[in-house]
């Protein structure tokens, strides 16, 4: 793949098959579906319709939170203005209705930190549909006086690199 937009392009198409074959083999098999943001809108509304129940592993902030936090700092630094950070703004619409549908049709949503609990609150979600389980590294301990390593810090990231990830 030759640019990040065609690799976004191969994303959704590949979540959206994802989303539609576990609707078809699995919705309304079980009494309860666990599924990640943006990959169980369809799987969702089936499970929902069939009687089941849906629980959403949701990894980032709201899009009514983000969207505007993207668009102030891509006016602040205008070389963030990337093809692929373009692409993500045209392509928002569509891929914020999914995610709403998906939002709507979740009985239970795991945000990965308060931050993003915080984010569905605010956008009208009601407090007992959501809950913080963080997740990726343990939380930051209080009045410890950090040692700084010896030698060179070196921070990885294995993710695409843009202003829609936090970069």
């Amino acid at each position: 793949l030759r640019s990040e937009i065609s690799k976004d392009r191969v994303w959704e198409w590949a979540e959206t098959g994802f989303d539609q074959s576990v609707a078809n083999l699995w919705a309304g098999k079980f009494p309860v579906i666990y599924g990640c943001e943006h990959a169980s809108t369809h799987t969702f509304a089936k499970q929902k319709k069939l009687g089941g129940k849906n629980i959403l592993w949701q990894v980032i902030a709201h899009h009514q939170t983000s969207y505007p936090l993207n668009q102030k700092a891509m006016q602040e630094c205008p070389e963030a203005q990337t093809p692929y950070a373009l692409h993500a703004f045209k392509t928002a619409q569509r891929v914020n209705s999914r995610k709403d549908q998906q939002y709507a049709d979740a009985d239970l949503i795991v945000a990965n930190s308060p931050f993003v609990r915080d984010s569905f609150l605010a956008a009208g979600i009601p407090q007992n549909k959501v809950i913080s389980i963080p997740t990726g590294c343990p939380g930051v301990a209080q009045n410890v006086s950090p040692q700084r390593p010896s030698g060179r810090l070196v921070f990885l990231c294995a993710g695409v690199q843009s202003i829609r990830k936090g970069v």
